[in-house]
């Protein structure tokens, strides 16, 4: 069974079609990097993955469960979250943000603590850093915390919205480095939302290029560079190849 499934998905938001018919499967264990222009639809099939977007037709199933408004907080418990930013509380600590849910759910105690000590170390955060309040981090800290509270209730499934998109080069850099020994050590299923043809290579096991609401191309780095199967597609890794030779 796949970790999660969209399976002819629609959503307008008044006159404005956000998202066309549109079926995207993602396996247990994958990693699955959506890239695209700003405004062709990447944030909104990850909030209707989570509930907070409802489609105007077809289903989104995660593991087993269809996502309702009935059955989505249980599914945001299967599924981490990690936005720009890290998206943190700014009037909680960086442990406080980490262990939130799971306090509000009534866990605590020696178990609680051993699991922050078990995610800073993945995260590369060093724990001296958690009794620090957001505004006391780094770009890359916050991040990282982001990363952690994700993490927090060892979700079977990982989505990131441009994780990495506020962050200077050097850091964007370290990050992608343990984002990917992450990902290789927790074998969750992952989609990544990026505009950087680089970075979703490097992290992710293969990647759908969409525009205009509609996925036009799924395949590896050297299929949409060998193969492009749209204009777009071929323009899209051109363009990025041409940045990325003009900057050598």
């Amino acid at each position: 069974m796949a970790a999660l499934a969209l399976e002819r998905v629609t959503k307008a938001f008044g006159t404005r079609a956000v998202i066309r018919e549109t079926s995207l499967e993602l396996a247990a264990g994958e990693k699955l990097a959506l890239i695209g222009p700003s405004g062709c639809g990447k944030s909104t099939l990850l909030r209707m993955i989570l509930g907070l977007v409802v489609p105007d037709s077809g289903t989104v199933r995660v593991g087993d469960v269809v996502v309702s408004a009935s059955s989505a907080r249980a599914v945001r418990r299967r599924v981490g979250y990690v936005i720009q930013d890290g998206g943190l509380f700014p009037h909680l600590t960086a442990e406080e943000n980490v262990t939130l849910v799971s306090r509000l759910n009534g866990r605590d105690g020696a178990a609680l603590r051993a699991r922050v000590s078990e995610l800073a170390e993945l995260a590369g955060l060093p724990e001296a850093l958690l009794s620090r309040f957001p505004h006391a981090l780094s770009g890359g800290e916050r991040q990282r915390v982001g990363l952690m509270r994700a993490l927090m209730l060892d979700p079977d499934v990982l989505l990131l919205d441009e994780p990495l998109g506020a962050l200077d080069p050097i850091v964007r850099a370290r990050l992608q480095e343990d984002l990917r020994d992450a990902f290789r050590k927790l074998e969750k299923s992952v989609l990544l939302v990026t505009h950087d043809m680089a970075e979703a290579a490097y992290l992710a096991d293969s990647i759908a290029v969409m525009r205009d609401g509609a996925i036009v191309q799924r395949g590896t780095m050297k299929d949409l560079v060998d193969a492009p199967a749209h204009p777009f597609v071929a323009e899209f890794v051109g363009a990025q190849r041409t940045l990325t030779e003009a900057l050598r």
